[in-house]
């Protein structure tokens, strides 16, 4: 995630539009796309990781259940992000370009 946030940031990510030319604005935006799809998964991995660890401290059949639902449920909203992310816009190329879009999902119930 660093290394693409530096790709961004070489190509003039931070600055004000104007001063950037379109065609770095273009590679902006498809690193800032790939770059929110890391983000989503790397805080369910993190969250994932937690709940296991408290798996293997808590030795109480109390503790595991819980645990085991907040892990399905974190699986779940990754899965919802992923779906939102990838399948809001068609074709993908349009969430970062001039492509001509040929379907969109209504933004209203997402916002």
């Amino acid at each position: 995630m660093t290394a693409v946030i530096i790709a961004m940031t070489s190509y003039g990510w931070g600055h004000h539009s104007y001063y950037v030319p379109r065609s770095r604005r273009q590679i902006i935006m498809e690193l800032s796309f790939i770059w929110g799809l890391l983000w989503v998964t790397a805080i369910t991995q993190i969250r994932i990781s937690i709940a296991c660890s408290l798996l293997k401290l808590s030795p109480y059949r109390l503790w595991k259940t819980p645990l085991h639902i907040i892990i399905a449920v974190q699986l779940l909203i990754f899965l919802g992000y992923c779906i939102i992310i990838l399948g809001c816009v068609t074709p993908v190329q349009a969430n970062w370009g001039h492509a001509k879009m040929r379907g969109h999902w209504p933004l209203k119930p997402i916002q």
